[in-house]
């Protein structure tokens, strides 16, 4: 499966066990909306991930879905 990586605007890393998450929506009129880099936690990144897999009809189905974590 082919990944795309975003380019970073800083060279700052996460803390130990932390991850950046970047948050990108995109509703059923094509309209996008990109949500500012923050800091969480590993674990709860992949908890939200998970959730997101889990709730969402067909994710993987849909065109640009990454199913990778």
């Amino acid at each position: 499966m082919a990944r795309s990586f975003t380019s970073r605007t800083s060279t700052a890393l996460p803390s130990r066990g932390n991850v950046f998450a970047k948050v990108t929506v995109t509703d059923e009129n094509g309209f996008t909306l990109e949500y500012a880099e923050f800091e969480v936690p590993l674990g709860i990144a992949q908890e939200a991930i998970a959730l997101l897999h889990l709730h969402g009809p067909n994710l993987g189905d849909q065109r640009g879905a990454h199913a990778s974590i």
